[in-house]
């Protein structure tokens, strides 16, 4: 654990990185859950993703949200970069193929 968090230390000072948090809840009708679950449910009606996929893009959309300065998100995943025009639309975020 020593180790890890020594490495973790190590790359946030090595590329002036912050960490930050996203924890925050909100209350649906199905009760209170994380906002990153809400979200991503909420993009599940437009966006027909796997779940760690709209996962993934439910933390860019909070990022966005919360004034970080994320317009783009890159995939290596050919079924995700297929479904960038409805994720654009849901998101307004651009949506980068690594090939």
């Amino acid at each position: 654990m020593k180790k890890i968090l020594f490495i973790v230390s190590y790359l946030l000072k090595k590329f002036n990185l912050k960490l930050v948090s996203l924890a925050k809840e909100t209350i649906t009708h199905f009760g209170v859950m994380p906002a990153v679950f809400s979200t991503a449910l909420w993009l599940s009606v437009d966006v027909k993703l796997r779940t760690l996929d709209l996962l993934h893009l439910a933390y860019a959309t909070l990022f966005k949200r919360n004034n970080y300065p994320i317009t783009a998100v890159a995939t290596l995943d050919e079924d995700f970069y297929n479904k960038r025009r409805e994720i654009t639309k849901a998101t307004n975020l651009t949506i980068y193929y690594l090939s």
